[in-house]
């Protein structure tokens, strides 16, 4: 089982996930949104990055994450 979550790393502040659980053969939707502040017409570029994480791994029960894909994005602020 592979479960996807989002991080949020540029952000000091913690936020909640909710983990999806994605076995063998399935597929999931997982829904984003992204609002950074600036003036209307502002064209804005980053990367969506999908992570795995597991957790309880053996032999030690230790926690590991993969980089599984990059979406990059760009939009304008409208």
């Amino acid at each position: 089982m592979t479960p996807v979550t989002r991080w949020a790393p540029t952000s000091s502040t913690p936020t909640a996930t909710s983990p999806v659980v994605i076995n063998p053969g399935q597929s999931a939707t997982v829904n984003v949104t992204i609002t950074p502040p600036g003036p209307s017409g502002t064209v804005v570029t980053g990367t969506l990055y999908v992570d795995d994480f597991l957790s309880n791994v053996p032999a030690y029960g230790q926690q590991g994450a993969d980089e599984m894909g990059a979406i990059p994005y760009t939009y304008t602020i409208g």
